[in-house]
């Protein structure tokens, strides 16, 4: 049902999933005894799921901080300006890119001037999904002009080499006469 804490992941998407089931049970119930049931209830679900009941009651905490008129609230994110997006496919092997980007971005803004004016932040990271056996198996693009029928090289009608069930009801003949 929902995202194993094993799957490959990023953790922050693990640790955020139960903060936001949280959060969606305090818009829906209104009266705290409900919400409360629900918690438990989605506590029980998740700890199944295979979450660390630390990562659970974390997010529990998170979302009675906030109360249910605030969590009502449409969210108006502000417009930041522009930072470059290095873009990587995820594997939890990875070192921690975050970190070494920021090091080498302060080393070279450091160093030039004109590359501190570009590039005023560090590159926001993002990471992309590995190819599945889906994206392997399916191919997702539609072959260009499609024929509606394929041609024949025959004309007229001929019995199938199949016998099929239509082939006892056709007759071959050289001309055929309409009675009109």
């Amino acid at each position: 049902m929902y995202l194993l804490p094993s799957s490959c992941h990023p953790p922050a998407f693990t640790k955020n999933i139960p903060y936001s089931l949280c959060l969606r049970i305090v818009r829906i119930c209104s009266k705290p005894e409900n919400r409360e049931k629900q918690f438990l209830k989605l506590k029980e679900l998740m700890q199944n799921r295979g979450y660390s009941e630390g990562i659970i009651n974390s997010a529990i905490d998170r979302a009675r901080k906030i109360p249910r008129q605030v969590a009502l609230k449409k969210v108006i994110r502000r417009q930041t300006e522009k930072r470059p997006v290095f873009a990587l496919t995820y594997d939890p092997r990875l070192p921690p890119i975050q970190s070494i980007q920021a090091k080498h971005w302060r080393a070279m803004v450091s160093l030039d001037p004109y590359l501190a004016e570009v590039f005023s932040q560090p590159p926001l990271t993002a990471y992309k999904r590995q190819r599945n056996i889906k994206d392997h198996l399916i191919r997702a693009k539609v072959p260009s002009d499609p024929k509606p029928h394929s041609s024949r090289r025959n004309r007229g009608m001929q019995k199938c080499t199949k016998n099929c069930t239509a082939c006892p009801y056709i007759r071959e003949v050289k001309s055929l006469k309409i009675n009109q």
